[in-house]
């Protein structure tokens, strides 16, 4: 499955994040902590501590979009930077691989 991104935009999220958190929880962490509109049509892509699950938040003009997916035998590479990370739209399958 391939989502839908409104602008085409993908931002990974620098911390760990629980990944139990509704929709809401990760809008305020987007708003709050980024400073940045939720509704923007940008993607948001959070990852929990042991990088075995990601989470995947959009807008897309109707309604609010998660895409969950647990890596069975690899991690996800994130950076431990305190910054966002931009990725290409050709990339999201690959980060959602593992690879």
């Amino acid at each position: 499955m391939f989502p839908n991104i409104p602008s085409g935009r993908l931002w990974v999220y620098h911390g760990a994040v629980d990944l139990r958190k509704s929709y809401r929880s990760l809008c305020a962490l987007v708003e709050l902590d980024l400073n940045r509109r939720a509704k923007s049509g940008d993607g948001y892509i959070f990852v929990n501590r042991s990088r075995t699950l990601a989470k995947l938040l959009w807008w897309d003009r109707t309604g609010w979009c998660l895409l969950l997916k647990r890596l069975s035998a690899s991690k996800y590479r994130v950076s431990g930077r305190e910054e966002l990370l931009e990725l290409r739209i050709g990339d999201i399958q690959l980060f959602f691989d593992g690879l």
